[in-house]
C-alpha cells in the first residue's frame, strides 16, 4: 500500500482543501485493503502496538494506586501519546511502503519525530474546533430551553429537560428532545469530516487540519459505513462476552479468593488487545486506502 507523492498533489487546494473534483473512493477496495493491511501493520509497528496495548491493559491498575483524577488524566495523556506514535508508524507503513523507514519510522514503529509533533498539534486543533461547536450548540440549547419556560418549577434546567423527555406530550417537549440528537449528529458528521486528517498529515509531511474537510467532501457516508463495518463485529462480540461473563464465568469464579478481581483485569486487557492489535490496523489501513484513492482520482 504505497501512495508516493500524495502531498504534492494537494498543496494547490484552497483554504479548506477543496478541489475542482469531488471523486469518491471504492468502499469495497478500501475494505479489502484494510484486511490486507493487518500483516503489514504488525511488520512495521511490532513494538509500538504492544506498547499501546500494555498502556491500555495497565490503565485500570492506575485507579487502584493513584487518585482517580490523576489516574484518568495521566492515563489519557499516556494513551494519546502512544497512539500518536503507533499512528505515525502505521501510516508511514501504509503510505510509503518499503521506504517507510527512510521516512522516519523507527525500530518496531517506535519514534517521535516531526511527523508525530504535527499529528499532536493537528489533533489538538481539530479537537478544539469540535469542542467549540459542541459548546456553542450546548449554549444555544440551554438558552432556548430556559426561554421556553420548561425549566420553571424545577431545581435546574437539566431537571426540567429530563421531565420534558419523560413527559414527551407536546410539540415543544419533542423539540427539546430532538435538538440534542441533532447536535450529536452534527458532531459525528464533523468528526467524520476530519477523519482523514492524520493520514494526510503523514502523507503530505505537513499539518493538515481544517483542509482535511476537502478530502472527505462527498465521502463522509462511505467513510462512516466502512468504519462501522470494521468495528461492528468486534462490538457485537464484546457485548456478547460482557453479557455472558457475569452470569456464567464470574459467578463460579467468585468462590475462589481474588478471582473476580483477576477477571476484571483480564477482560479489559483482552478487549484492548483486540482493539489495538486488530481493529486499529484495520481502520488505519481502510483510511489509508481511502485517502490514496481520493488523492489519485483527483490528481487525474
Amino acid at each position: 500500500m504505497k501512495c508516493g507523492g500524495a502531498g504534492a498533489e494537494l498543496r494547490g487546494t484552497d483554504g479548506f482543501g477543496e478541489m475542482s473534483s469531488r471523486r469518491s473512493f471504492s468502499l469495497g477496495k478500501a475494505l479489502s485493503a484494510a484486511v490486507a493491511a493487518v500483516p503489514a501493520a504488525w511488520g512495521g509497528a511490532w513494538l509500538s502496538l504492544p506498547l499501546l496495548w500494555a498502556a491500555f491493559a495497565a490503565w485500570p491498575l492506575a485507579f487502584v494506586h493513584l487518585p482517580p483524577c490523576m489516574a484518568f488524566l495521566g492515563g489519557v495523556a499516556v494513551l494519546w501519546l502512544l497512539k500518536l506514535v503507533a499512528l505515525g508508524a502505521l501510516y508511514r507503513t501504509f503510505i510509503f511502503g518499503r521506504t517507510a523507514a527512510a521516512e522516519g519510522r523507527g525500530p518496531g514503529g517506535v519514534q517521535f519525530g516531526a511527523t508525530e509533533v504535527r499529528l499532536l498539534f493537528a489533533t489538538l486543533i481539530i479537537a478544539l474546533f469540535i469542542a467549540m461547536i459542541a459548546i456553542a450548540g450546548g449554549l444555544v440549547f440551554a438558552i432556548a430551553f430556559d426561554f421556553s419556560g420548561l425549566a420553571g418549577g424545577f431545581s435546574s434546567s437539566y431537571a426540567g429537560w429530563h421531565a420534558a423527555m419523560m413527559r414527551h406530550h407536546t410539540a415543544i417537549d419533542w423539540t427539546f428532545i430532538v435538538l440534542p440528537v441533532g447536535l450529536l449528529i452534527v458532531l459525528v458528521f464533523t468528526m467524520l469530516k476530519f477523519v482523514l486528517a492524520p493520514v494526510a498529515t503523514v502523507a503530505e509531511k505537513r499539518m493538515v487540519t481544517l483542509n482535511a474537510m476537502g478530502l472527505s467532501s462527498g465521502n463522509v457516508g462511505k467513510l462512516l459505513v466502512g468504519m462501522i463495518a470494521l468495528a461492528l463485529p468486534f462490538g457485537v462480540a464484546g457485548v456478547i462476552v460482557m453479557h455472558h461473563m457475569p452470569h456464567h464465568g464470574m459467578r463460579h469464579m467468585a468462590m475462589v479468593q481474588g478471582a473476580v478481581v483477576h477477571m476484571h483485569l483480564i477482560l479489559p486487557a483482552v478487549m484492548a488487545a483486540v482493539a489495538v492489535g486488530v481493529l486499529l490496523p484495520l481502520q488505519t489501513g481502510f483510511l489509508a486506502s481511502a485517502y490514496r484513492q481520493i488523492v489519485d482520482s483527483r490528481a487525474k
